[in-house]
């Protein structure tokens, strides 16, 4: 996939991402803008911070995975610790200034709740910390970008949990499929193929410390969702559907 060649009025914006600093502020920005039109949107505007926030995050998700599918996967898919392409940059300054508008996004909204959720703050800085020293470093764009696919594959269905839970739509049959899949993919991703990326980019000797220890830091949070993954589609599936619910709560509050 190429980012030239497009219309004069959108070519101006990607040359910005492909800039380090400039696309970052351009990305941090555009999804404060994002959240806000997400905000007075009809039958959306009514809603909880959390749930117009998710639908921010779920478009994200659809955006970053399909630019690490085909900006990063399909491009150097094995070239872990290289210095970064074009495209690459790109990609992580997309996920980047996602990921810094969030995290002060959720901060402000557990200021105003009087409420401090551990996990989601060390999911933030861990991935916030890998995705800058990524940028700042001009290198491991490859094992980054595969990283933002495994996070992101199964994200959107992880949101939708959420969401139709305060649609009241929660036991639904279309929320209980949603919940297998969710569990399905993260499993995949994030339990099989997440050790074997993280192996290669601990053993890189190219790959900078930070984003080592953010690859560490992203599979032990995941191995803390999955075991609440297994508890919840025990006790929704074994027909303690409450149960499963209660073991949702803790399930990666924004992302």
């Amino acid at each position: 996939m190429k980012t030239t060649g497009l219309t004069p009025d959108v070519q101006p914006y990607i040359d910005m991402l492909a800039d380090r600093w400039p696309g970052l502020a351009l990305s941090t920005g555009a999804w404060t803008v994002v959240f806000v039109v997400v905000c007075v949107l009809p039958r959306i505007s009514d809603k909880t911070f959390d749930f117009r926030n998710r639908v921010v995050s779920i478009l994200h998700a659809i955006l970053s995975a399909y630019l690490t599918f085909f900006l990063v996967l399909l491009q150097t898919p094995c070239d872990i610790g290289g210095p970064n392409t074009r495209n690459q940059i790109i990609t992580l300054n997309v996920s980047a200034g996602y990921f810094l508008y969030d995290y002060a996004a959720c901060s402000l909204n557990d200021l105003r709740n009087k409420h401090f959720d551990a996990m989601n703050f060390f999911h933030h800085l861990a991935t916030v910390a890998g995705l800058l020293t990524g940028l700042i470093t001009q290198r491991s764009g490859a094992e980054l970008g595969m990283c933002l696919f495994l996070m992101e594959v199964s994200n959107p269905f992880m949101h939708m949990i959420h969401i139709f839970r305060e649609l009241g739509y929660n036991d639904s049959p279309v929320a209980e499929a949603n919940k297998a899949l969710f569990a399905i993919i993260f499993t995949f991703a994030r339990i099989v193929a997440g050790p074997v990326l993280t192996y290669y980019s601990m053993i890189c000797p190219r790959t900078h410390w930070v984003i080592k220890v953010g690859a560490c830091g992203i599979l032990l949070v995941s191995l803390l969702w999955f075991s609440k993954i297994v508890a919840m589609l025990g006790k929704v599936f074994g027909g303690g559907k409450k149960g499963g619910d209660r073991g949702m709560n803790g399930e990666k509050k924004r992302k």
